[in-house]
């Protein structure tokens, strides 16, 4: 048995199996250094594991499938199960999960449980074998053109407008073939769900198009864990995702956005995998990140499920490092933004800069020297006491990075000062 709070770590020799495994951790991971096999049961009281890439097998074959116990806990990798012909009837659960992105306008990423339940209530596989599964945390592409999906219980039908951007499960069988199956997946941790009632299971073979499968189930539990079944599947195993209609954006979907320097002026760049009641984008430019103008406007497209490319070209760049950011409008006035990008303009008499971000153990400071000189980087107090100096040697003219750590230890002000000899630059942040 593992236990403990502290992470540990799990190896196995080639070819070496468990016959029992038994997690009951109240803290940290279990770290997986290779690949593991169970054949007989595998107990998950409570704690994750991580898998590092490598595989964890329940069960030997189709007769010999493997015990899940379990209570609670995630495998934050793939999962690899065997199946009979005669199933059980609670059904197969994958206790999987990954890190997705939970927060869009700082790229934040978060580990999320990401179950799947795959059972065989009355048509069993005809062969029995295995079904590997794990959660891939990468957008789902463009959203099917025209699908309808059908009325059910207190819920009305819905075209799907959106899919997610957030992932989708990925199944792959070995040998298991036949019979009927119903899936059901608990995509929590989503975000911009608003409505359960206009959520439903897409599936695709390949790359083809995301499309229905089985029989759309009105979906239960709650916005921020949701449940979402289809039943009657005979298409067999391959991705499976999640759609929304017009009240589950899922939401607008940033794919890219880029700033290059070509030719003395700024090329921006960005696309949209969908697009929801989006009215128009703004950009906006800043020599610090804080403060901002804006240079231009382009037209969003409304509504769109497929992928769409824009380009804004900034004719008279400010020297040195700058920074652009799109501002996203909907209809009703809503707005999002995007993240900062940073472009170097060069040959056009740029000046030292410098930007500072404040960050949970400290300070980073991004600079830009258009001379390559050593740098004098100071911090000070508002009493002007010195907390920090350091000198930095770039050696060519560009942009140069350096980290200040710093406990957090309540609301303060630093004053920055970065001279390279023949310039100045101050600054101040607050901590």
């Amino acid at each position: 048995m593992l236990n403990g709070s502290d992470n540990q770590s799990l190896s196995l020799a080639d070819g070496k199996v468990l016959n029992y495994l038994q997690i009951n951790k109240s803290g940290g991971y279990l770290n997986l250094l290779t690949p593991i096999s169970v054949s007989q049961v595998l107990t998950m009281n409570q704690g994750n594991i991580l898998t590092n890439g490598h595989l964890v097998t329940l069960g030997t074959s189709a007769i010999q499938t493997g015990e899940l116990n379990y209570s609670a806990g995630t495998i934050y990798g793939k999962l690899k199960r065997y199946f009979s012909t005669d199933p059980p009837t609670s059904g197969v659960l994958f206790p999987i999960g990954a890190s997705i992105v939970t927060d869009i306008e700082n790229n934040l990423h978060t580990p999320n449980h990401l179950p799947a339940l795959i059972d065989y209530p009355t048509v069993k596989p005809t062969t029995g074998g295995s079904l590997k599964a794990w959660f891939v945390p990468e957008s789902m592409g463009e959203a099917p053109d025209n699908l309808i999906i059908p009325e059910t219980d207190n819920c009305g039908a819905f075209y799907i407008s959106s899919v997610s951007y957030q992932g989708f499960w990925r199944f792959l069988a070995e040998g298991l073939s036949g019979g009927e199956y119903d899936i059901t997946l608990s995509p929590n941790g989503f975000i911009s769900i608003y409505d359960l009632c206009q959520l439903t299971a897409l599936k695709r073979t390949g790359n083809g198009p995301w499309t229905e499968a089985g029989i759309h189930v009105k979906p239960t539990g709650t916005i921020t864990h949701p449940v979402i079944k289809r039943t009657g599947i005979t298409s067999g195993f391959s991705d499976w995702g999640i759609g929304g209609g017009i009240d589950n954006p899922l939401p607008i979907e940033l794919l890219s956005f880029t700033a290059k320097y070509q030719d003395g002026k700024v090329l921006l760049n960005w696309a949209t995998g969908s697009e929801i009641n989006n009215d128009y984008f703004t950009l906006e430019r800043s020599r610090d990140a804080v403060d901002a103008e804006i240079i231009g406007f382009i037209d969003g497209a409304g509504n769109s499920s497929h992928t769409l490319h824009y380009q804004f070209i900034d004719h008279d760049p400010l020297p040195g490092i700058s920074y652009y950011r799109l501002k996203q409008t909907d209809y009703d006035g809503s707005f999002e933004y995007s993240q900062w990008v940073a472009v170097q303009v060069d040959g056009i008499g740029g000046r030292l800069q410098a930007l500072a971000i404040s960050q949970p153990q400290g300070l980073m400071l991004r600079i830009y020297t258009p001379t390559g000189h050593p740098l004098q980087v100071q911090l000070a107090d508002i009493y002007g006491r010195i907390v920090y100096s350091e000198q930095l040697n770039p050696g060519s003219p560009g942009q140069v990075e350096t980290f200040v750590p710093m406990p957090q230890a309540g609301r303060s002000v630093l004053i920055y000062r970065i001279t390279d000899g023949l310039d100045v630059v101050t600054g101040k942040v607050i901590r």
